[in-house]
């Protein structure tokens, strides 16, 4: 991460997506903010996690934090919570990243009702990212995007 930061210099926003468990959580968010409280550009923090995400919101409030949302359509129970949002209220996020095939479902929908900021996550096409309209802003690697 250190390394990441010194390289990007504050040219860019970042945005540093938190993986994480119930085990290790509380130790990669105090780790990760002892190497951002010193950097000096914009970043904003995300996870599928909540408990991460509500850690920064009790520990670090100024910092933007955001959800990660999707349809887990296979996967344990846990995965499933996590992805349909049906525990956010611990992290309460500035914004909703929702898996941008995803963006007709109920969850999307439900979060855009109640007022959330969407953004997108991942388009890797000019595209995937004309035909979505719904988001306020996009997550997208492996191609530039035209203003």
């Amino acid at each position: 991460l250190r390394e990441c930061l010194d390289l990007v210099n504050g040219q860019v926003p970042l945005l540093i997506e938190f993986k994480c468990n119930f085990g290790n959580y509380k130790a990669l968010c105090e780790a990760a903010d002892a190497i951002l409280r010193d950097y000096h550009g914009i970043y904003f923090v995300q996870s599928f996690f909540p408990f991460a995400m509500g850690w920064y919101r009790r520990h670090r409030k100024d910092i933007c934090r955001g959800q990660l949302s999707s349809v887990f359509r296979k996967g344990d129970l846990q995965l499933k919570l996590l992805g349909s949002l049906m525990i956010h209220v611990i992290s309460r996020p500035d914004f909703i990243s929702f898996y941008h095939l995803y963006e007709k479902n109920i969850p999307f929908r439900l979060v855009r009702l109640l007022g959330a900021f969407p953004v997108g996550w991942t388009f890797r096409s000019s595209e995937a990212l004309v035909k979505s309209k719904r988001f306020r802003t996009y997550i997208f690697e492996l191609f530039s995007p035209e203003k």
